[in-house]
């Protein structure tokens, strides 16, 4: 869920902060981290404010031990990492 809410607030302020016309996700596995970056081809920002939208990603984020970070050199570029504890991946879980 708080992943699909980040996406959801990525692309919501891609298209109307940045009037980007594209936006690639990706997510993938990474020294023991789930990472997720959001990159759009938008006007980006030399000085990032975060409002109310980038401030909940932070806090949603923090819950689950994660982290966030935005650069808006190119465009706008979102990474999320979230620590991967054991047996989380491939349908594990380590709650009995």
């Amino acid at each position: 869920d708080i992943l699909f809410r980040i996406i959801q607030e990525s692309i919501t302020n891609s298209l109307r902060h940045g009037n980007a016309t594209e936006v690639k996700i990706s997510l993938y596995e990474l020294d023991n981290e789930l990472c997720l970056d959001i990159q759009d081809n938008g006007s980006g920002c030399k000085e990032i404010h975060k409002g109310f939208g980038l401030t909940q990603m932070k806090e949603r984020v923090a819950i689950i031990n994660g982290t966030v970070s935005f650069n808006g050199d190119n465009g706008f570029l979102t990474c999320v990492r979230i620590p991967i504890q054991k047996g989380e991946l491939n349908g594990q879980s380590n709650h009995s």
